[in-house]
C-alpha cells in the first residue's frame, strides 16, 4: 500500500517482528472490542495515532529498520483523517489481525515482566 503525506511517499507491506515488538509497547494498556473496526481502532489509539503509523508506515525506499520512530511520529501528525482512515483499513487488509493481536498481547505481557 502507498501513501503520500506532506510530500513524502510511504508504504506500508505485513508486519515485520520488530513491528509487532514496537505495537506491543505501544499498545500495553490497549482496549478493543473483540471485532474492532477502523474507527473503534482510531478511538482506542488516541493520541497514540502518529506513534502508531510511525511503526506501520515507511518511508519508500527505506527499510523499517533504519527509520526514527519518533521523528516519525511528529512528521505524522499532519495526516489527513481521510488517509488516517486508508492506512488503517489497509493495515486490516495487509495483516491477519488475530494473529497481530495474538503476538500483541503476548509481547506487551512478556515486556511487562521484563521492564
Amino acid at each position: 500500500m502507498k501513501y503520500e503525506i506532506n510530500g513524502k511517499k510511504y508504504i506500508q507491506k505485513p508486519l515485520v517482528i520488530g513491528q509487532i515488538k514496537q505495537i506491543a509497547g505501544l499498545l500495553n494498556d490497549f482496549q478493543l472490542k473483540e471485532t474492532p473496526n477502523t474507527m473503534d481502532f482510531i478511538s482506542a489509539l488516541g493520541d497514540k495515532i502518529p506513534n502508531f503509523f510511525a511503526i506501520v508506515l515507511t518511508e519508500e525506499g527505506k527499510s523499517p529498520k533504519d527509520k526514527d520512530v519518533d521523528l516519525l511520529s511528529k512528521e505524522l501528525e499532519q495526516c489527513s483523517l481521510e488517509t488516517a482512515i486508508k492506512v488503517i483499513d489497509d493495515f486490516f487488509s495487509c495483516n491477519p489481525l488475530s494473529l497481530v493481536f495474538q503476538k500483541v498481547g503476548s509481547w506487551a505481557k512478556t515486556l511487562t515482566k521484563t521492564s
